[in-house]
């Protein structure tokens, strides 16, 4: 699950995901977006082959879409509401 400190962390790469699902291509990417990329996959769960160009694709696109996907305000009134009702 995205959560708010990944999807600020991945913000900068906004449109590399974008030129990944809508153009389906990725763009070069430097050692930092590298080990932010590699590291939100793994946390995420999205499978990765750094050697296989269209395994990297497919993971910058499955990445962009749950970046898109994520809605901050929807997941933190979600929370206040579920603290409401416990209370």
């Amino acid at each position: 699950m995205m959560t708010k400190e990944l999807h600020d962390k991945l913000t900068k790469y906004e449109h590399i995901f974008r030129t990944a699902i809508d153009a389906k291509y990725i763009r070069a990417m430097d050692s930092r977006f590298a080990s932010d990329f590699i590291a939100g996959c793994h946390e995420l769960g999205v499978y990765i082959n750094t050697t296989c160009p269209a395994c990297v694709l497919r993971a910058a696109q499955t990445l962009g879409k749950l970046y898109f996907e994520y809605a901050p305000e929807l997941t933190e009134s979600t929370e206040a509401n579920n603290s409401i009702i416990q209370e």
